[in-house]
C-alpha cells in the first residue's frame, strides 16, 4: 500500500486565480477540500465538475466551453467556470 497524507487540494486552488476570484465573491473563504468529478445525466454523457468545500458552503463548479464571440477570446480562454450551486454549510441536511 501506499500511504497518502491527505492534502485536501486536488485541483491546484492556490494557482487558479479564476476559480479563487469566484469563490471569493461571497467573502473571504478557506478552502478545505477541492477535487474533480464526473456528473452524469440521464444519458449516461459525463459533465465535467469542480467540487469544493469551504469553511462557509459547498461549491459545484461546471467546466464549459467558452462560447464568446471574438476568436481571440476564445483562444485565450477555451474554457470558462460557471457557478451552478452554493450551499451554505447550515443549510445541508
Amino acid at each position: 500500500t501506499i500511504e497518502r497524507s491527505f492534502k485536501g487540494d486536488y485541483i491546484g486552488y492556490r494557482e487558479n486565480f479564476p476559480l479563487k476570484a469566484m469563490i471569493e465573491r461571497n467573502g473571504k473563504e478557506k478552502l478545505v477540500f477541492g477535487d474533480r468529478v464526473n456528473k452524469y445525466d440521464r444519458r449516461m454523457t459525463a459533465q465535467r465538475r469542480i467540487f469544493i468545500m469551504t469553511d462557509r458552503a459547498v461549491y459545484i463548479i461546471a467546466i464549459e466551453k467558452n462560447m464568446d464571440k471574438d476568436k481571440v477570446a476564445r483562444q485565450k480562454k477555451p474554457w470558462i467556470y460557471v457557478e451552478k450551486r452554493r450551499i451554505e454549510h447550515n443549510r445541508l441536511k
